[in-house]
């Protein structure tokens, strides 16, 4: 059982990451869909904190990091400028050299000390939170999960503990289901307009927490030229291929400040 978590949790850090594609323009959606309310608050954070404990098993989380207190800050700053006030978020940060940042059901959201390393302001790590936050605000992981066949099953076995146990013939069948759709997302990622929901969000979270948006776009542009310089596989830049081509970002970026601010 110990190596199956150990297998699934290798596959499940990936698929949580989702963070692919490029999204539609002109789409600035805050409600959430009603299909995306089909798993209770409750529930939400019961599965959230089983996918947490499958990503703690893979990496190291830095609870006496030298700058949480600061990067807190900020996250929380987001986090109280989000359209989810009804949820308990939480913040980890994975001793990884990957650059990357991803969100998981229940308000996790875990960002890497190599994205770390790489950010060079307060607007830019806001940036990459506030996408994070956006994601799960608009729900994307557990839309992503009610949208394949049997998820709901494996929420349902995975919140209540039964998946632990491989005595039960549900909960075996559950965890093979499980592997499947992790590996599913993983490749496919996010939709389109899951993308740049996030995009969108971020740019009204950041707006609102006194950040300006588009200082992302700064470090996507540092970061893809860091890794056309760079030979070999000395980093993985998952944060960055993962998501749409940087010239979509920022003129959707630049779309949705504008109409925000003519909103004010």
């Amino acid at each position: 059982m110990r190596n199956l978590l150990i297998c699934l949790s290798f596959l499940l850090c990936f698929s949580v990451v989702g963070c692919a594609t490029v999204g539609s323009k002109r789409y600035l959606q805050t409600n959430t869909p009603r299909e995306q309310r089909l798993l209770s608050i409750e529930d939400e954070y019961k599965f959230g904190h089983y996918i947490d404990a499958l990503i703690q098993n893979k990496y190291m989380v830095l609870d006496n990091f030298e700058y949480k207190n600061q990067i807190e800050t900020i996250f929380y700053k987001i986090v109280n400028s989000s359209d989810r006030k009804d949820l308990k978020f939480t913040l980890r940060i994975l001793n990884s050299n990957d650059v990357n940042a991803f969100a998981g059901p229940g308000g996790y959201v875990y960002i890497t000390t190599g994205l770390l390393n790489i950010i060079e302001s307060k607007d830019e790590l806001a940036g990459v939170l506030a996408h994070e936050v956006g994601h799960i605000c608009a729900r994307h992981s557990i839309k992503r999960f009610y949208a394949i066949e049997g998820a709901k099953t494996i929420i349902t076995l995975a919140t209540l503990g039964i998946a632990a146990t491989t005595e039960n013939p549900d909960a075996t069948r559950a965890m093979a289901d499980l592997s499947s759709l992790i590996a599913v997302i993983s490749i496919q990622g996010y939709s389109r307009q899951d993308e740049l929901q996030a995009d969108s969000l971020a740019t009204k979270y950041s707006l609102r927490s006194g950040y300006n948006p588009l200082r992302m776009i700064d470090l996507l542009k540092r970061m893809q030229k860091k890794k056309e310089e760079e030979t070999g596989e000395k980093t993985v830049y998952t944060w960055l291929s993962s998501h749409p081509s940087l010239d979509i970002r920022e003129e959707n970026l630049v779309e949705q400040l504008n109409l925000l601010k003519r909103k004010e």
